[in-house]
């Protein structure tokens, strides 16, 4: 995440945005498995949501632990970071399976 170094940044909600994402995500992929196109990957959905509710898991702990001290010793900028990289992989794969292409904006 590349911010501003005089510009404050509320991680928590940065958190829950990106948390927030991934379960609309998750809701589009079950509605466009319906559709005709859908049907190519349909059969693929529940790895496609199992990957991303690892995230929206990854995400809630943070959540429930912010502010306190971490055994992996990351600032939330760092996880972030961290998080943001493995989901912009997620998406380059989930649009691969899904046959359309990457979005020109940040991830899902």
């Amino acid at each position: 995440m590349t911010t501003d170094c005089w510009e404050p940044v509320d991680f928590l909600a940065e958190f829950r945005k990106r948390q927030n994402q991934c379960k609309e995500a998750v809701e589009v992929l079950k509605e466009n498995a319906l559709s005709q196109d859908g049907q190519i990957w349909a059969h693929h959905l529940p790895r496609m949501v199992d990957r991303i509710e690892f995230f929206r898991g990854l995400l809630q702990d943070e959540i429930d632990h912010f502010r306190e001290w971490r055994y992996h010793e990351f600032q939330h900028d760092e996880v972030l970071d961290f998080i943001d990289e493995d989901l912009d992989d997620l998406t380059r794969w989930l649009c691969r399976m899904t046959g359309t292409s990457v979005p020109t904006d940040r991830w899902l």
